[in-house]
């Protein structure tokens, strides 16, 4: 029965019941291709006290993995500490690393969504973005069945039309829009003058330009801005209202979350304390590390106002004084309606799109960039990338 592929998945809860009599003190990873299977699995393990690891596929095959159905699962032997889910982080500055979660510190997370999002049963939390990237998970399956609201996911080309779909019905429409979607949405805008008017969209902390929260507002989308990690369950800070002091800004902190800026290698690197930083535990030796409640992140930033501004990561270098986060700004004046993503490295930058962007645009990008930040032609590159719906990742989280 472990290795069956061919069977009738109305038996799934059946067969979790079997494995968590089985393996009640083990920790079991978890993967399927059929979202809902995925997701009924998760919740299901989760509400029984069994430690679940939700594991995109590209570390499942690592694994000497068995099938029910759809359903791929990997079990191992728990070891020490209390937690019922683990998350695996993308491996966007390093190997992808395994964080785990009690279920207090995941009920405070939801708690804070509850309360951002005004969670109520009227609210459908939508995205395309893969079931194994935590801030779907987080923000969008384990919340919506939190406060009794829904959660639907989508195909790309199908959101704006599900969108009026559920405006027109009265309902609340909370997307969960990454870069890539929000430039699938912005065509959408243009090609068809449609009327979103209701529509929140939660960016997950991905940095907009100012211009681009601008852009959207007035085609009547209530934009919101803030920051999360999978290290810290998915959320720490957020915009509730956007004024001329928030945006451009991933708002101030979270009850209970402390932000300091620390310099580290002399760049203002982000550090947070919060009840909600989960534990590391290594796969190569199966060894927690408590990371306690402060986190010392990759990410550069500074604080006014109470706000919280992503700069950059620790891996980008100021150019004649610009982070990335100024030089992104310097896009958005020519190109509000797409969103761009900058590293740079000492006397370079680099401009990644995700959607079409014509040559004159581009060209006066280039030279805009290049007098502001006093550069040559050959030290401003950029590229074109319209393979994949997560916008910074070295893991593949989807087939």
């Amino acid at each position: 029965m472990n290795n069956v592929t061919d069977v009738d998945e109305s038996h799934l809860t059946e067969f979790l019941d079997k494995l968590i009599i089985k393996h009640s003190d083990d920790a079991i990873y978890i993967f399927s291709e059929n979202n809902e299977v995925l997701i009924e699995s998760m919740q299901y393990l989760m509400a029984n006290n069994i430690s679940t690891i939700l594991t995109p596929f590209s570390i499942m095959v690592t694994k000497d993995y068995k099938i029910f159905g759809s359903l791929q699962y990997f079990v191992k032997e728990k070891g020490a500490g209390s937690w019922v889910l683990g998350m695996f982080t993308s491996g966007s500055t390093g190997q992808p690393k395994l964080f785990v979660f009690s279920q207090q510190q995941i009920n405070i997370t939801l708690g804070w969504y509850k309360d951002i999002y005004d969670g109520q049963e009227d609210v459908v939390i939508l995205t395309s973005m893969p079931i194994t990237y935590n801030f779907t998970f987080i923000a969008g399956v384990l919340n919506a069945t939190n406060f009794g609201g829904k959660f639907q996911h989508s195909e790309p080309e199908d959101l704006v039309s599900e969108i009026v779909y559920l405006l027109a019905r009265g309902r609340r429409p909370i997307l969960l829009g990454n870069p890539v979607l929000l430039d699938i949405l912005a065509d959408e805008i243009e090609k068809t003058d449609v009327n979103l008017n209701g529509l929140m969209i939660d960016s997950g902390g991905a940095p907009l330009t100012t211009q681009s929260i601008r852009w959207f507002a007035d085609h009547g989308v209530e934009m919101h801005e803030g920051y999360g990690l999978t290290e810290t369950n998915s959320l720490t800070h957020f915009i509730r209202k956007v004024t001329d002091k928030t945006i451009g800004t991933v708002g101030p902190q979270m009850v209970g979350v402390e932000t300091n800026i620390v310099q580290v290698d002399g760049k203002p690197t982000v550090q947070l304390t919060a009840p909600t930083i989960g534990s590391r535990l290594s796969e190569d030796n199966w060894f927690l590390t408590t990371a306690g409640d402060t986190y010392l992140t990759t990410d550069i930033g500074r604080i006014q106002d109470g706000n919280l501004t992503l700069l950059g990561r620790s891996s980008d270098e100021p150019v004649n004084g610009f982070w990335p986060k100024e030089t992104m700004e310097i896009v958005g004046a020519y190109l509000p309606n797409r969103c761009v993503l900058v590293e740079q490295a000492k006397s370079k930058v680099y401009l990644k799109f995700w959607s079409h962007i014509d040559k004159d645009t581009l060209q006066l990008i280039k030279k805009n960039i290049k007098q502001k930040l006093n550069l040559a032609e050959s030290q401003v590159m950029y590229t074109v990338a319209e393979d994949g719906l997560l916008h910074s990742m070295k893991m593949r989280r989807q087939l």
